[in-house]
């Protein structure tokens, strides 16, 4: 009888220690059932939260992984996002994170497979990255680009993270910055922000010309940091210390300008990543407002998404973005160590 006794205590213990855990999940289910958006009701949503990924731990069932962090606490998956600063996706499914935290590395979140997981390369191997800042994806050849601050190089690695080449060695860089690849035109386009210009390589890293010099006019740059490149093969470039965004075509010739210096919305600060959806709408990520900025092809701005937090939709020194075929949107909240991502609500019937 004392040993059934026991055992009902114990039973009745972790029936009060488990209820509470229980309720606390259910109500986290309820409260990310809550669909979040942007601009808020009247109004039609454009741009909607999907969902945060930080680890491995995200692809791990909810109970498995608060027990991980019961039992070895918070932050304990092997493979987690220290400092992200840019993010490229793959057809495949393939989500490439530039992380230049404590253990550099791309970080990789592998959505190909029927089983998803995450993986890392550019620790190890041929090619150790000291710095790696921003990633671009050349479907064709099935490579991608990652430029790397530290090591003064733009190297070319396989989907499946194995180095394959670095861009002309005969060319130097000061600081290789944004990256950006016209599929179309098979041309590479690296912003090197400490020469303040945009050098256009080929895709398998032949040099070809140079864009721009420091300046003020249009077509001179201010140390330049990301770029982008459009359907029609437009490029555009984040001209950071410009507090502007200026769009060439894809000779190199200037076409036209937008933005300026100021604190409020459609104005520009600390102008770091920049994207295009499909339909050519201009994003814009400011990490002094901790947010993303919509302009149309025109330069007008639509809206905004975001400000400082830690919360769902919020950011700490957001930098790199991304935008993949489905118009979903990936954006590097560096300082709040993970990659959040949302949607683009297209409306056919308004154009």
């Amino acid at each position: 009888m004392q040993r059934n006794g026991k055992w009902l205590s114990l039973m009745v213990i972790g029936l009060m220690v488990l209820t509470p855990v229980c309720m606390a999940v259910t109500a986290l289910a309820a409260s990310d059932a809550e669909e979040l958006v942007w601009p808020l009701p009247p109004d039609k949503p454009r741009v909607k939260f999907v969902k945060i990924l930080q680890s491995e731990d995200d692809y791990t069932s909810g109970f498995f992984k608060w027990l991980r962090t019961v039992i070895f606490g918070p932050g304990s998956a092997e493979n987690r996002l220290d400092r992200p600063f840019s993010v490229a996706v793959n057809s495949e499914g393939r989500i490439y994170v530039t992380d230049n935290g404590r253990a550099p590395c791309v970080m990789v979140f592998d959505e190909s497979g029927a089983k998803p997981r995450v993986w890392r390369f550019g620790d190890s191997g041929r090619l150790v990255l000291v710095s790696p800042i921003d990633i671009a994806v050349n479907e064709a050849d099935k490579l991608v680009y990652v430029s790397d601050s530290g090591l003064k190089r733009v190297a070319a690695f396989s989907f499946d993270g194995e180095f394959k080449f670095l861009l002309d060695p005969d060319v130097e860089f000061g600081n290789p910055t944004g990256l950006a690849y016209d599929p179309s035109g098979d041309l590479l386009y690296v912003v090197d922000t400490k020469e303040h210009d945009v050098k256009v390589f080929t895709g398998s890293g032949e040099y070809l010309r140079t864009i721009g010099a420091r300046g003020t006019a249009n077509g001179s740059f201010n140390f330049p940091s990301m770029a982008a490149v459009d359907s029609k093969g437009n490029l555009y470039v984040a001209d950071s210390m410009n507090f502007r965004i200026q769009v060439f075509d894809r000779q190199g010739n200037f076409l036209r300008t937008f933005g300026s210096v100021g604190d409020g919305p459609g104005h520009f600060s600390r102008l770091k990543g920049i994207a295009l959806d499909s339909d050519n709408n201009v994003y814009a990520v400011d990490a002094a407002f901790n947010n993303y900025q919509l302009f149309n092809s025109s330069g007008q701005l639509l809206m905004w998404v975001g400000h400082g937090g830690r919360d769902k939709g919020e950011f700490m020194l957001p930098s790199g973005i991304w935008i993949d075929e489905q118009d979903r949107i990936y954006v590097a909240d560096r300082f709040n160590s993970r990659l959040q991502i949302f949607q683009y609500i297209s409306y056919p019937d308004e154009d």
